[in-house]
Order: structure tokens, then sequence, then C-alpha cells
């Protein structure tokens, strides 16, 4: 299934251009908008797929060297503007999510800074700008997609560079709700929470960290469900008590 996300684009607001405007984007049910009548920006979900962002020309040059393949080679390649001043500095390379053995689910959902000038953009809770200003397809498109190769992220680091440890916040900035909501239930797993017990955590603290924009409770409850399936393992560490 293909969705496609309406994204801020050009705003007066303050807000990120490059996020979506709509409530409950990453949910099973949402249908996304119709790309033939829609006249804003738009990003393109990545159900069932793993865009490779290379924002920078040594993160292409690194990509094109861990996969040994030229762009031509690659199934589906979309240009974008990039970081880099000039406006043909960025390149999606897009591929087919393909993980049979499970040797890639640490890099399911967006991550940044996997690899130097390089992130990732996987499955419902990730999208790429797809139809504004400097972004196109280079070449190929869905019908000549490959299949990505778990080799590949042998070598990734996984967590979002975004937001370091002194960048604290109390209303949980734009799209990284869904991978905290993720990474906390994963904790509670782990000391054997039921997924109802996560579950009214997790809208707790939905309730304290995102007022302005919550996340729904079905998609909370997705979460805890998600997470359930890995088994308990529970660590406490010897805590050292020192006399005031």
């Amino acid at each position: 299934m293909t969705v496609f996300v309406a994204l801020n684009g050009p705003n007066d607001n303050g807000k990120k251009l490059k996020a979506p405007s709509v409530r409950g984007w990453e949910s099973p049910g949402h249908k996304g908008i119709n790309p033939k009548t829609y006249r804003g920006w738009y990003g393109l979900r990545q159900d069932g797929l793993i865009t490779i962002d290379c924002d920078t020309h040594d993160g292409l040059q690194r990509w094109l060297n861990i996969t040994t393949m030229p762009i031509e080679e690659h199934g589906w390649v979309r240009k974008s503007p990039g970081k880099e001043a000039n406006d043909y500095a960025g390149w999606h390379f897009i591929y087919r999510w393909h993980d049979p053995l499970g040797e890639l689910e640490h890099i399911m959902g967006p991550h940044a800074g996997v690899l130097p000038g390089i992130d990732v953009r996987q499955g419902r809770a990730s999208q790429i700008v797809y139809s504004a200003p400097g972004y196109s397809t280079l070449h190929g498109g869905p019908s000549t997609l490959q299949p990505f190769h778990a080799p590949w992220a042998k070598d990734f680091v996984v967590g979002s560079r975004a937001h370091v440890a002194d960048d604290t916040w109390d209303e949980m900035p734009e799209g990284i709700g869904n991978n905290t909501m993720a990474a906390l239930a994963g904790t509670m797993r782990k000391q054997g929470m039921s997924v109802y017990t996560m579950a009214r955590c997790l809208q707790a603290i939905n309730k304290i960290t995102m007022t302005t924009d919550p996340m729904p409770k079905e998609m909370l409850l997705d979460i805890c469900r998600s997470v359930s399936r890995y088994e308990v393992d529970p660590f406490v560490n010897e805590i050292a008590y020192v006399d005031d």
C-alpha cells in the first residue's frame, strides 16, 4: 500500500516544513492524500520500504562504497536539496524492506546519523519528502524496487543524533514521538510489564509531554503489542549508597 502524507510546507506558524501536518499519519488506518489532486507538499510513508538518505556528497560516496554499486544500478533513486550549497546535494535510495531472518530489527524506524552523512527512514512511522521544490526522481520507480541487503547495515550506529544528552525538553520535539515511545515501552517490557500496564504508562507520558499534539491511544497500544513479543530480560544494577 502506498500512502502519501500531507506536510506542513511553507507556512507562517513556525512549524517544520518537512513534518507531517496531520495527526495520526503513522496509524494503520491513515489513507493519506491523493497526489493527483493535492497541491501542497507531501511525503511518501515508508510502508514496506527503507530509504537511505544521503545528505552530503561524502555520504553519497560512502553509501556507494558500501553497496559496491554505481548510482544507476540502484532500483529507485530520488534527488533532494541536501545540506550543501547547491541544488543537487541530496539523494534518496529507496529499497523494498526485506528481512526474512530478523537481522535488521535494530534499524527499523527513522534513525539519524547511522553513518556520517547518512540517515535511515523505514516503516510506517517514517516518511520522506516526495513532492516539494528540489525533489524529483533521478531514475527508477516503484516497479524497479530492489531489496535492501542486511550486510549493508552492519556498521550502522543506531540512535538519533538530533537530540543529544544535554538537549533536554519538556514538550516532546516533533518527529521523535514514535521512536521515544517505542524505546520506553521496550525498557518496560524488559522489566516484565504487561501490554496493559505499558499502555497505561505511555498514555501518562503522552499526556504530560505531548500536550499540543498527543499520539492516538490506538497507536500507543500498537507499540505496546509490538514490543510484547520480546522476552523479559530484567537487569538490576548494584546500587552503592554513600553517606552524605
